[in-house]
């Protein structure tokens, strides 16, 4: 199954982020007056995702070192910072996900 992700701001949705892709992970973003925004996965063995709006790269999501718990970011000015937060903190969410799943094949 895979979630919606949902961004609202006194109880008001604001994005939600919706599974798009089948064999790669990919969500698009959507968000009221705005066009919709695409994070794919830049690999299927990477935590890695892309941003993007119309077509153009505005943000990347990267995880670093294979056994270190960090995470990079960087957006275009662009971006609203909440939505920033948020993009970051769903790809912190599918990790645990697909790390729990796996736990649960191999385990």
């Amino acid at each position: 199954m895979n979630p919606a992700f949902v961004l609202a701001e006194n109880g008001t949705e604001v994005a939600r982020a919706v599974h798009v892709g089948f064999w790669q992970r990919s969500y698009e973003i959507r968000r009221r007056d705005r066009e919709p925004l695409v994070m794919k996965r830049a690999a299927a063995w990477h935590d890695d995702y892309s941003c993007y709006e119309n077509g153009a790269l505005v943000g990347s999501i990267k995880r670093v070192g294979l056994l270190q718990n960090r995470t990079h970011f960087e957006f275009s000015d662009g971006v609203d910072p909440a939505l920033k937060v948020f993009l970051v903190w769903m790809t912190l969410a599918i990790g645990r996900e697909e790390a729990a799943s796996e736990a649960v094949v191999t385990g």
